[in-house]
Protein backbone atom coordinates (compact mmCIF):
# COMPACT_ATOMS: atom_id res chain seq x y z
CA UNK A 1 0.00 0.00 0.00
CA UNK A 2 1.10 3.52 -0.98
CA UNK A 3 2.11 5.92 1.96
CA UNK A 4 -0.77 8.25 0.24
CA UNK A 5 -3.24 5.57 0.58
CA UNK A 6 -2.38 4.59 3.78
CA UNK A 7 -2.55 8.28 4.94
CA UNK A 8 -5.97 8.26 3.25
CA UNK A 9 -7.47 5.41 4.79
CA UNK A 10 -6.23 6.56 8.30
CA UNK A 11 -8.26 9.74 7.71
CA UNK A 12 -11.48 7.81 7.03
CA UNK A 13 -11.12 5.62 10.06
CA UNK A 14 -10.21 9.25 12.16
CA UNK A 15 -13.41 10.86 10.51
CA UNK A 16 -15.69 7.98 11.09
CA UNK A 17 -14.49 7.09 14.89
CA UNK A 18 -15.36 11.53 15.39
CA UNK A 19 -18.78 10.93 13.33
CA UNK A 20 -19.47 7.83 16.19
CA UNK A 21 -18.28 9.87 19.04
CA UNK A 22 -20.18 13.15 18.24
CA UNK A 23 -23.38 11.23 17.48
CA UNK A 24 -23.06 9.57 21.12
CA UNK A 25 -22.77 12.79 22.51
CA UNK A 26 -19.06 12.26 23.52
CA UNK A 27 -17.72 15.68 24.99
CA UNK A 28 -16.18 17.83 22.14
CA UNK A 29 -13.34 18.89 24.61
CA UNK A 30 -11.99 15.81 25.30
CA UNK A 31 -12.03 14.93 21.43
CA UNK A 32 -9.97 18.73 21.26
CA UNK A 33 -7.32 17.53 23.70
CA UNK A 34 -6.10 14.43 21.81
CA UNK A 35 -5.89 16.54 18.75
CA UNK A 36 -4.08 20.03 20.33
CA UNK A 37 -0.42 18.18 20.53
CA UNK A 38 -0.46 17.89 16.47
CA UNK A 39 -1.47 21.48 16.54
CA UNK A 40 -4.88 20.10 14.59
CA UNK A 41 -8.02 22.50 15.53
CA UNK A 42 -11.74 23.21 14.22
CA UNK A 43 -14.31 25.19 14.76
CA UNK A 44 -16.71 22.92 16.14
CA UNK A 45 -17.18 19.64 15.69
CA UNK A 46 -17.54 19.97 11.84
CA UNK A 47 -14.29 22.03 11.91
CA UNK A 48 -12.32 20.14 13.23
CA UNK A 49 -13.58 16.59 10.85
CA UNK A 50 -13.13 19.17 7.60
CA UNK A 51 -9.25 19.78 9.51
CA UNK A 52 -8.52 16.28 9.45
CA UNK A 53 -9.74 15.57 5.62
CA UNK A 54 -7.43 18.76 4.87
CA UNK A 55 -4.25 17.80 6.42
CA UNK A 56 -1.20 17.35 3.78
CA UNK A 57 1.73 18.65 5.87
CA UNK A 58 4.28 16.82 8.47
CA UNK A 59 4.91 13.60 8.94
CA UNK A 60 1.05 12.45 8.85
CA UNK A 61 1.22 8.71 9.05
CA UNK A 62 2.69 8.58 12.61
CA UNK A 63 0.81 11.54 13.77
CA UNK A 64 -2.63 10.12 12.52
CA UNK A 65 -1.60 6.18 13.67
CA UNK A 66 -1.31 7.82 17.33
CA UNK A 67 -4.65 9.85 16.57
CA UNK A 68 -6.61 6.96 15.90
CA UNK A 69 -5.30 4.60 18.86
CA UNK A 70 -6.24 7.02 20.83
CA UNK A 71 -9.55 7.69 19.36
CA UNK A 72 -9.87 3.94 19.35
CA UNK A 73 -9.57 4.01 22.47
CA UNK A 74 -11.74 6.47 24.23
CA UNK A 75 -14.46 4.76 21.58
CA UNK A 76 -14.11 1.49 22.76
CA UNK A 77 -14.53 2.47 26.03
CA UNK A 78 -17.46 4.62 25.31
CA UNK A 79 -19.35 1.75 24.13
CA UNK A 80 -18.56 -0.98 26.37
CA UNK A 81 -19.95 1.00 29.58
CA UNK A 82 -21.37 4.38 28.70
CA UNK A 83 -25.22 5.34 29.56
CA UNK A 84 -25.81 1.34 29.85
CA UNK A 85 -29.65 0.24 31.24
CA UNK A 86 -29.40 -3.09 32.87
CA UNK A 87 -31.69 -5.73 33.40
CA UNK A 88 -30.97 -8.53 35.82
CA UNK A 89 -32.18 -12.32 35.60
CA UNK A 90 -32.56 -14.40 38.54
CA UNK A 91 -32.15 -17.74 36.62
CA UNK A 92 -31.08 -21.57 38.17
CA UNK A 93 -27.04 -22.69 37.04
CA UNK A 94 -28.48 -24.77 34.41
CA UNK A 95 -30.47 -22.40 32.43
CA UNK A 96 -27.39 -19.44 32.56
CA UNK A 97 -25.20 -22.49 31.36
CA UNK A 98 -27.32 -23.44 28.19
CA UNK A 99 -27.19 -19.25 27.56
CA UNK A 100 -23.41 -19.09 27.88
CA UNK A 101 -23.01 -22.51 25.88
CA UNK A 102 -24.77 -21.12 23.24
CA UNK A 103 -23.79 -17.51 22.93
CA UNK A 104 -19.93 -18.94 23.30
CA UNK A 105 -20.55 -21.35 20.08
CA UNK A 106 -21.93 -18.44 17.85
CA UNK A 107 -18.63 -16.54 19.60
CA UNK A 108 -16.50 -19.09 18.84
CA UNK A 109 -17.69 -19.48 15.54
CA UNK A 110 -17.86 -15.47 14.42
CA UNK A 111 -14.04 -15.05 15.70
CA UNK A 112 -15.20 -12.52 18.23
CA UNK A 113 -13.49 -13.51 21.66
CA UNK A 114 -11.32 -10.52 22.61
CA UNK A 115 -11.06 -9.18 19.69
CA UNK A 116 -11.55 -5.43 18.67
CA UNK A 117 -14.90 -3.50 18.17
CA UNK A 118 -15.72 -2.97 14.75
CA UNK A 119 -16.20 0.72 14.63
CA UNK A 120 -17.37 0.87 10.43
CA UNK A 121 -20.87 1.67 10.39
CA UNK A 122 -23.92 -0.95 11.21
CA UNK A 123 -26.02 -1.69 7.80
CA UNK A 124 -29.41 -2.42 9.29
CA UNK A 125 -31.17 -3.07 13.04
CA UNK A 126 -30.43 -6.79 13.29
CA UNK A 127 -28.00 -7.28 15.88
CA UNK A 128 -24.87 -9.51 15.38
CA UNK A 129 -22.49 -10.92 17.97
CA UNK A 130 -19.21 -8.28 17.55
CA UNK A 131 -17.27 -8.84 20.59
CA UNK A 132 -16.69 -11.22 24.08
CA UNK A 133 -14.49 -11.58 26.56
CA UNK A 134 -14.01 -13.57 29.54
CA UNK A 135 -14.49 -12.01 33.21
CA UNK A 136 -13.59 -13.49 36.44
CA UNK A 137 -17.66 -13.92 36.81
CA UNK A 138 -18.20 -15.04 33.44
CA UNK A 139 -18.19 -13.48 30.14
CA UNK A 140 -19.68 -10.64 28.54
CA UNK A 141 -21.00 -10.88 24.89
CA UNK A 142 -21.72 -7.36 22.94
CA UNK A 143 -23.66 -7.09 19.72
CA UNK A 144 -23.84 -4.48 17.24
CA UNK A 145 -26.43 -3.35 15.27
CA UNK A 146 -27.69 0.27 13.84
CA UNK A 147 -29.91 2.30 15.83
CA UNK A 148 -30.98 6.03 15.51
CA UNK A 149 -32.48 9.29 17.71
CA UNK A 150 -34.59 12.43 16.32
CA UNK A 151 -33.54 16.08 17.07
CA UNK A 152 -36.03 18.63 15.65
CA UNK A 153 -34.32 21.90 14.69
CA UNK A 154 -35.89 25.35 13.76
CA UNK A 155 -35.63 26.81 10.11
CA UNK A 156 -35.93 29.95 9.16
CA UNK A 157 -38.69 31.23 6.74
CA UNK A 158 -37.52 32.63 3.54
CA UNK A 159 -38.68 35.30 1.60
CA UNK A 160 -41.68 33.09 -1.03
CA UNK A 161 -42.51 30.71 1.81
CA UNK A 162 -46.56 30.37 1.23
CA UNK A 163 -48.26 28.14 3.59
CA UNK A 164 -51.46 29.75 3.20
CA UNK A 165 -53.03 27.45 1.27
CA UNK A 166 -52.24 24.38 3.57
CA UNK A 167 -53.04 26.51 6.91
CA UNK A 168 -55.13 29.37 5.50
CA UNK A 169 -56.69 30.01 9.29
CA UNK A 170 -53.09 30.41 10.66
CA UNK A 171 -49.50 33.03 10.43
CA UNK A 172 -46.32 30.64 9.96
CA UNK A 173 -44.02 32.22 12.71
CA UNK A 174 -41.70 29.48 12.06
CA UNK A 175 -40.53 25.88 11.00
CA UNK A 176 -38.31 23.55 11.67
CA UNK A 177 -36.83 20.70 10.17
CA UNK A 178 -36.48 17.11 12.18
CA UNK A 179 -32.80 15.14 11.75
CA UNK A 180 -32.62 11.59 12.24
CA UNK A 181 -29.15 10.27 13.70
CA UNK A 182 -27.85 6.82 12.63
CA UNK A 183 -24.94 5.18 14.62
CA UNK A 184 -23.98 2.07 15.83
CA UNK A 185 -25.24 0.69 19.09
CA UNK A 186 -23.49 -2.13 21.64
CA UNK A 187 -25.44 -3.86 23.75
CA UNK A 188 -24.56 -6.74 25.90
CA UNK A 189 -25.55 -9.60 27.25
CA UNK A 190 -23.17 -10.50 30.52
CA UNK A 191 -23.10 -13.94 32.22
CA UNK A 192 -22.68 -13.67 36.09
CA UNK A 193 -21.92 -17.05 37.87
CA UNK A 194 -20.71 -15.27 40.84
CA UNK A 195 -24.62 -14.37 41.71
CA UNK A 196 -26.14 -17.02 39.08
CA UNK A 197 -27.93 -13.82 36.99
CA UNK A 198 -27.87 -13.16 33.23
CA UNK A 199 -27.38 -9.33 33.12
CA UNK A 200 -28.91 -7.42 29.96
CA UNK A 201 -27.26 -4.14 29.16
CA UNK A 202 -28.93 -2.00 26.28
CA UNK A 203 -27.03 0.99 24.57
CA UNK A 204 -26.92 5.09 25.22
CA UNK A 205 -30.76 4.43 26.87
CA UNK A 206 -30.64 8.54 27.04
CA UNK A 207 -29.92 9.28 23.50
CA UNK A 208 -31.78 7.07 21.40
CA UNK A 209 -35.30 6.41 20.35
CA UNK A 210 -36.76 4.92 23.33
CA UNK A 211 -39.32 3.20 21.22
CA UNK A 212 -36.28 1.62 19.00
CA UNK A 213 -34.82 0.51 22.39
CA UNK A 214 -37.90 -1.30 24.02
CA UNK A 215 -38.09 -3.29 20.63
CA UNK A 216 -34.27 -4.53 21.06
CA UNK A 217 -35.11 -5.23 24.43
CA UNK A 218 -37.77 -7.97 23.72
CA UNK A 219 -35.72 -9.50 21.12
CA UNK A 220 -32.50 -9.82 23.50
CA UNK A 221 -35.08 -11.30 26.16
CA UNK A 222 -36.56 -13.62 23.12
CA UNK A 223 -33.24 -14.74 22.58
CA UNK A 224 -32.27 -15.04 26.60
CA UNK A 225 -35.47 -17.58 26.54
CA UNK A 226 -34.88 -19.39 23.47
CA UNK A 227 -30.98 -20.44 24.57
CA UNK A 228 -31.94 -20.48 28.22
CA UNK A 229 -35.05 -22.99 27.08
CA UNK A 230 -37.18 -20.68 29.57
CA UNK A 231 -41.24 -20.23 29.25
CA UNK A 232 -40.58 -16.86 31.06
CA UNK A 233 -37.77 -14.66 32.03
CA UNK A 234 -38.60 -11.68 34.67
CA UNK A 235 -36.16 -9.13 35.79
CA UNK A 236 -35.29 -8.54 39.55
CA UNK A 237 -38.16 -6.01 41.15
CA UNK A 238 -35.53 -3.07 42.48
CA UNK A 239 -37.58 -1.15 43.89
CA UNK A 240 -36.73 -2.16 47.68
CA UNK A 241 -32.77 -1.20 47.40
CA UNK A 242 -33.81 2.61 46.64
CA UNK A 243 -33.92 3.36 50.52
CA UNK A 244 -31.26 1.43 51.51
CA UNK A 245 -28.52 2.77 48.69
CA UNK A 246 -29.92 6.29 50.32
CA UNK A 247 -28.60 5.56 53.81
CA UNK A 248 -25.10 3.82 52.74
CA UNK A 249 -22.66 5.13 54.13
CA UNK A 250 -20.75 8.54 52.84
CA UNK A 251 -17.83 6.57 52.27
CA UNK A 252 -18.87 4.57 50.00
CA UNK A 253 -19.95 7.45 47.44
CA UNK A 254 -22.88 10.44 47.32
CA UNK A 255 -26.57 10.56 46.71
CA UNK A 256 -26.29 12.79 43.90
CA UNK A 257 -30.52 13.12 43.23
CA UNK A 258 -32.84 11.74 45.34
CA UNK A 259 -37.17 11.58 45.11
CA UNK A 260 -39.14 11.34 47.96
CA UNK A 261 -42.54 11.43 49.91
CA UNK A 262 -42.99 12.66 53.19
CA UNK A 263 -45.53 10.58 55.54
CA UNK A 264 -48.93 9.58 53.41
CA UNK A 265 -48.00 11.57 49.91
CA UNK A 266 -47.93 14.82 51.69
CA UNK A 267 -45.10 16.52 49.94
CA UNK A 268 -43.13 15.24 47.63
CA UNK A 269 -39.55 16.40 46.67
CA UNK A 270 -37.58 15.88 43.70
CA UNK A 271 -33.85 16.79 44.77
CA UNK A 272 -31.43 17.55 42.14
CA UNK A 273 -27.86 18.35 43.55
CA UNK A 274 -26.64 21.59 41.73
CA UNK A 275 -23.22 21.26 41.99
CA UNK A 276 -20.96 18.73 40.61
CA UNK A 277 -19.20 17.28 44.27
CA UNK A 278 -22.38 17.66 46.42
CA UNK A 279 -24.24 14.68 48.89
CA UNK A 280 -28.20 15.48 48.78
CA UNK A 281 -27.65 14.00 52.17
CA UNK A 282 -26.32 17.02 53.40
CA UNK A 283 -28.39 19.48 52.00
CA UNK A 284 -29.62 21.90 54.64
CA UNK A 285 -33.21 22.12 53.38
CA UNK A 286 -33.26 18.08 53.24
CA UNK A 287 -32.22 17.95 56.88
CA UNK A 288 -34.59 20.22 58.37
CA UNK A 289 -37.67 19.08 56.03
CA UNK A 290 -36.74 15.59 57.11
CA UNK A 291 -36.95 15.49 60.87
CA UNK A 292 -40.04 13.81 62.65
CA UNK A 293 -40.94 13.07 59.49
CA UNK A 294 -40.94 9.26 57.55
CA UNK A 295 -39.64 9.22 54.18
CA UNK A 296 -40.45 7.24 51.13
CA UNK A 297 -37.77 7.75 48.67
CA UNK A 298 -39.17 6.25 45.15
CA UNK A 299 -35.64 7.41 43.21
CA UNK A 300 -31.98 7.69 43.74
CA UNK A 301 -29.05 8.59 41.54
CA UNK A 302 -26.36 7.18 43.47
CA UNK A 303 -22.30 8.09 42.84
CA UNK A 304 -19.68 4.73 43.95
CA UNK A 305 -16.33 5.54 44.81
CA UNK A 306 -14.73 2.42 43.13
CA UNK A 307 -11.41 3.56 42.53
CA UNK A 308 -9.70 7.11 42.08
CA UNK A 309 -10.39 7.39 38.46
CA UNK A 310 -13.94 5.36 38.73
CA UNK A 311 -16.50 7.22 39.99
CA UNK A 312 -19.95 5.28 38.51
CA UNK A 313 -23.60 6.15 38.75
CA UNK A 314 -26.28 4.04 39.94
CA UNK A 315 -29.94 5.16 38.74
CA UNK A 316 -32.94 3.71 39.52
CA UNK A 317 -36.74 4.72 40.80
CA UNK A 318 -39.80 5.34 39.76
CA UNK A 319 -41.39 8.59 38.14
CA UNK A 320 -44.07 11.14 40.10
CA UNK A 321 -46.59 9.58 38.29
CA UNK A 322 -45.96 5.96 38.84
CA UNK A 323 -45.32 6.28 42.82
CA UNK A 324 -48.57 8.35 42.97
CA UNK A 325 -50.22 5.30 41.16
CA UNK A 326 -48.79 2.83 43.69
CA UNK A 327 -46.07 2.85 45.83
CA UNK A 328 -45.41 -0.89 45.07
CA UNK A 329 -44.91 -0.37 41.94
CA UNK A 330 -42.30 -2.39 40.40
CA UNK A 331 -38.67 -1.47 39.18
CA UNK A 332 -37.35 -3.32 36.90
CA UNK A 333 -34.20 -1.98 35.34
CA UNK A 334 -31.03 0.33 36.64
CA UNK A 335 -29.16 3.00 34.66
CA UNK A 336 -25.33 3.01 34.73
CA UNK A 337 -23.47 6.12 33.87
CA UNK A 338 -19.38 6.75 33.99
CA UNK A 339 -18.48 3.38 34.33
CA UNK A 340 -14.85 3.05 32.91
CA UNK A 341 -14.10 -0.71 33.57
CA UNK A 342 -15.24 -4.62 33.68
CA UNK A 343 -14.01 -3.75 37.67
CA UNK A 344 -16.70 -0.78 37.44
CA UNK A 345 -19.56 -2.49 36.01
CA UNK A 346 -18.70 -5.92 38.37
CA UNK A 347 -18.70 -3.48 41.62
CA UNK A 348 -22.27 -1.91 40.72
CA UNK A 349 -23.65 -5.60 39.97
CA UNK A 350 -22.67 -6.73 43.08
CA UNK A 351 -24.21 -3.52 45.03
CA UNK A 352 -27.48 -4.10 43.47
CA UNK A 353 -27.25 -7.54 44.37
CA UNK A 354 -26.14 -6.94 47.93
CA UNK A 355 -29.27 -5.40 48.25
CA UNK A 356 -31.50 -7.41 47.24
CA UNK A 357 -30.21 -10.17 49.62
CA UNK A 358 -30.03 -7.88 52.34
CA UNK A 359 -32.92 -7.63 55.05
Amino acid sequence: MSQSQNVENLKNEIVNKLEQLNKRKFPANVIADIFRPFQIAGRGRTGLINAVKGLNKGDLVNDLTEINLSLTKILDKHVSFANKKVFLFKLDFENIRNIDEQLKQQAIKMKVFEGKFDHTQALDSNAVLAKAEELDSGTIYYFKSERNYYKTVPENLRDGDDFSLEYPDAVVVGISKKLRFDLNAFDFIKIDYKHNVVILGIDLISVFDRALSNVKIDEYKTLIKRFGLLDQLNSLNLRKIIPKMEVESSETGRVVNHDFSTGKGGYTYLGRSGKKSNNMRDDKFFQEGAKNQVLDFFGIDREYNVSENERPIISLGLTEAEFRDSTNNPVHYAILDYLESYNGLQYCIDKIIMHLQSE
